[in-house]
């Protein structure tokens, strides 16, 4: 899909900021077998080594940014944020996903008609990426 442009068809906003010229280099670029076989070894676990040497990680947060300005209409946005903190955890600092991350997720699901209390650190990241106030709702809980 990405080889193919369909990114810049989803999120036009990004495609907005792009010259023409800058546009035919970052598609070049995306469509590298280089790259390709780097994010198909990554995917297949044969490859852990980090994806900085190829993406930096400052265009991967404006990728997952606007990833997220695109399907928070659709999808919970404390699912959508915890989906793309694992999505950069596992790119970025090869962390796999393991199962209390899937059970993190469906709490997220229940945001915002519950309000998630939560210790874990991860959790708390997370959330306080897109609501402060149940930020700071967890840290006095830790005061208790």
């Amino acid at each position: 899909m990405t080889i193919k442009g369909k990114p810049f068809d989803i999120f036009p906003d990004l495609k907005a900021k792009f010259t023409s010229d800058q546009l035919a280099t970052v598609k070049k670029q995306i469509a590298t077998t280089e790259l390709m076989s780097i994010l198909l070894d990554r995917l297949s676990e044969t490859e852990i080594c980090s994806l900085k040497k190829v993406i930096p990680e400052k265009y991967f947060e404006i990728a997952i940014q606007e990833t997220i300005t695109a399907l928070k209409v659709n999808i919970p946005i404390g699912t959508l944020y915890f989906s793309m903190y694992l999505v950069q955890k596992s790119f970025f600092e090869a962390r796999k996903p393991v199962k209390n991350d899937m059970i993190d997720g469906q709490l997220f699901e229940l945001y915002p008609e519950f309000r998630i209390l939560t210790f874990d650190k991860k959790m708390k990241a997370v959330i306080g990426k897109f609501d402060k106030s149940l930020l700071d709702d967890n840290d006095s809980l830790l005061k208790l």
